[in-house]
């Protein structure tokens, strides 16, 4: 013969947010120094890439190629910035978001 508990248990957890994003924060200045280090590893890897396609674009005299390909790189460089900068505000935003 079984049983089956009827017996609910509900809690309120109150406003959590303020606690989850002072973690968050806190989370975040312990991890932004190796934030930056990947951005500029990332950014190291990605520039000897794009380099050898100049340096080949340019051999074959493919001028406009070069000049895209310059273009690509630097909004890559805005965007791999933005992300980085802007990611401790999406992880706060989705803390509230989580929380409320």
């Amino acid at each position: 013969m079984s049983e089956v508990c009827t017996n609910t248990y509900v809690q309120d957890l109150g406003n959590q947010y303020e606690k989850v994003s002072d973690y968050i924060a806190f989370l975040f200045e312990q991890y932004a120094p190796y934030m930056w280090y990947v951005l500029l590893g990332t950014t190291g890897v990605w520039s000897a890439v794009m380099g050898v396609m100049i340096i080949v674009a340019n051999k074959n005299e493919d001028k406009h190629k070069a000049r895209r390909i310059v273009a690509s790189y630097v909004i890559g460089l805005v965007i791999i910035a933005f992300i980085t900068v802007a990611c401790p505000y999406l992880v706060n935003g989705i803390a509230a978001f989580v929380t409320a």
